[in-house]
């Protein structure tokens, strides 16, 4: 996961880059998204956790990378037309 942070604790964009490319993370939209993602993050994170405790650590790692990924859409409010529209532009 790469973060782009102009402050410590706001998120503006991110994306994970593998083989050469970067895929980016598309900014949550509004309130009620954001916490839908947190939800989903928080039950993969459950899911994970149990995974490791059947000794899965593949499917455990595979989990938390499932959450961090969707957690990386939590961009800073302020932030948010920002990263859409510079998604937009660079697609």
């Amino acid at each position: 996961m790469l973060p782009a942070e102009p402050f410590a604790a706001s998120v503006v964009l991110a994306g994970a880059a593998a083989n050469g490319a970067v895929t980016w993370c598309a900014p949550v939209t509004t309130a009620t998204e954001a916490r839908a993602v947190v939800m989903e993050a928080s039950q993969l994170r459950a899911q994970a956790s149990r995974a490791a405790d059947w000794l899965e650590s593949d499917l455990a790692t595979r989990l938390r990378q499932r959450a961090d990924f969707l957690e990386a859409r939590l961009v800073d409010p302020l932030w948010r037309a920002f990263a859409k529209r510079a998604l937009q532009i660079a697609a």
